[in-house]
């Protein structure tokens, strides 16, 4: 027979000692211009692979098909386990919602002071810019406004910010101090708490978030930097809010807390009142703490300028004004109000 047409078969276990080679089959041709040989291999699977995969099949059906008959109860046995672990996951969770719902309630069960605004005297007027606007707030129709701006009852506050084109505040004046009732808290325990004004209008929320992740702190901060007015600005504003919070609170609550600073829980209370500035910034170390952290919240440097005045916060002014340059309507829109305006007899309806 001629060589370009000869062909043989070589088997695997002639060809090479290896475990895959075992498992295949070669052919070699030899071509008229060359007497190389080239190799094709064909993968396939061995009879005794086939014949274990079948013995193991086989095994685990015979095991399941004994245990079946052995003991019917098996499967009833794992769906009662599954049920009673269904049972014990549904036991923690109501437990998770009974004490979410406890502590919900310690919280309400809590009475801020004051609870109304203060008379304006002398001090007011050097810390707040309009103590017209100030003393506007009342608790039934801005406390209506309030819970819909901010999807909650809001009793901490008693004091109106700026009011937008459509009358209704932007932002509120809050109590500084709470004392438990004894129904859901500790009766009479104090607790202090770091936020003087609160920003609530809806649109000014959202507008705030975006420049807010937008790197807005450090662009303030930088503009701040730049400025010895808004350093000191920035300064005085923090300073201000422990004579905010001693104004509201009145000298017999300013003497309860501190007398009360001998255990713990007082003496945070006092530290908030009296150490720390807008959003808890510790006053003892702002001189050497960075520009970006003593901005740290733009929402609480905005709120302060609509509550206390543009005057009393250069940095919330800036910050409002870095709004009205991304063409937010600060003051209101067409149809902001619909945010704002109170709901009617709970259907989702407002009042126009």
């Amino acid at each position: 027979m001629p060589s370009a047409t000869r062909s043989r078969v070589v088997i695997a276990s002639e060809m090479t000692h290896t475990a895959s080679a075992r498992s295949c089959c070669a052919t070699a041709v030899a071509t008229p211009t060359s007497t190389a040989r080239v190799l094709v291999v064909v993968p396939r699977v061995a009879p005794r692979a086939r014949a274990r995969v079948g013995v193991t099949v086989a095994l685990i059906v015979t095991v399941l098909v004994i245990a079946f008959f052995i003991d019917a109860r098996l499967v009833p046995r794992a769906v009662d386990e599954c049920r009673a672990r269904i049972h014990r996951r549904s036991r923690v969770m109501s437990l998770a919602r009974a004490l979410r719902r406890a502590s919900t309630l310690a919280r309400r069960a809590r009475t801020f002071h004051p609870r109304s605004l203060p008379t304006i005297d002398d001090d007011a007027r050097a810390l707040f810019d309009d103590v017209d606007a100030l003393a506007s707030f009342r608790a039934d129709a801005d406390g209506a406004v309030a819970r819909a701006q901010l999807g909650h009852a809001c009793a901490q506050a008693v004091g109106a910010g700026s009011r937008c084109a459509h009358g209704y505040a932007r932002a509120y004046l809050y109590a500084p101090l709470s004392v438990g009732d004894g129904e859901g808290g500790e009766e009479g325990a104090l607790r202090a708490e770091h936020a003087t004004c609160w920003l609530a209008c809806p649109a000014l929320v959202e507008a705030t978030n975006a420049l807010e992740r937008e790197n807005g702190i450090h662009d303030v901060a930088r503009a701040v930097e730049a400025s010895e007015a808004r350093k000191e600005s920035l300064s005085r504003a923090h300073e201000d809010a422990p004579r905010v919070r001693r104004w509201l609170m009145g000298e017999e609550m300013v003497r309860r807390v501190r007398d009360e600073a001998t255990t713990a829980r007082g003496e945070k209370a006092r530290f908030i009142v009296d150490g720390t500035g807008l959003i808890g910034v510790n006053l003892s170390d702002l001189s050497t703490t960075k520009t970006w952290k003593k901005v740290k919240c733009l929402h609480a440097q905005i709120a302060d300028a609509l509550v206390r005045g543009r005057g009393k916060n250069a940095v919330g002014a800036l910050a409002l004004d870095a709004l009205v340059e991304r063409g937010v309507a600060v003051d209101g829109t067409e149809t902001c109000w619909r945010r704002c305006a109170p709901k009617k007899g709970g259907r989702g309806d407002v009042e126009e």
